[in-house]
């Protein structure tokens, strides 16, 4: 019986992100992206099609890819925080934070005007820099992982900022002009 509990435990071991050596670091970037997969599945047997804005006029593949790149970096930044004690749990929060946001955030496009996507964005850019923030003050690896999809959402959140600033207006708005 004592080794069957063995075995049992071992496995389950087996599957913890938070092991401290190559397992762990892969399982904590292969994660995002399953939870991804899983989102973007069950979105697609809904008949729920998500939103990937990509900014300047890139094809809309452009911001899958470097949603698909940016989750398993940010994984493996949870992983180089997660072992530092308080401080680095709290990071590890964050940056898991950013993970939700990111996967969660094209369903929101999907029923936002500009102005919106642009709140949209900058909502997750500071959730980013909080995340980018918290991991710099635990691992400065941890913390470089998190900036290439940090200078995505940038470019995303300053180009929407610029569009609304732009002189965009709700399709609701008083306009002045026009025949009288």
């Amino acid at each position: 019986m004592a080794t069957f509990t063995a075995v049992t435990h071992n496995f389950s071991s087996l599957l913890d992100a938070d092991r401290h050596d190559g397992i762990g670091a892969g399982l904590s970037a292969a994660l995002p992206l399953m939870g991804l997969v899983v989102a973007y599945g069950a979105a697609e047997a809904m008949g729920v099609q998500p939103v990937l804005h990509a900014p300047l006029g890139l094809p809309e593949w452009t911001g899958a890819l470097a949603l698909a790149i940016s989750l398993p970096l940010w994984g493996a930044a949870r992983w180089l925080v997660a072992e530092h004690g308080h401080e680095g749990r709290a990071a590890a929060r964050w940056i898991v934070a950013l993970m939700v946001a990111s996967i969660l955030a094209p369903f929101l496009l999907t029923v936002a005007d500009p102005f919106m996507s642009t709140v949209v964005s900058m909502v997750l850019m500071l959730i980013g820099l909080a995340a980018a923030g918290r991991a710099a003050s635990v691992s400065g690896r941890a913390c470089l992982l998190v900036l290439p999809g940090l200078a995505w959402l940038g470019l995303g959140a300053v180009l929407g900022f610029g569009v609304v600033a732009g002189g965009w207006s709700p399709p609701f708005a008083v306009t002045q002009g026009g025949d009288a």
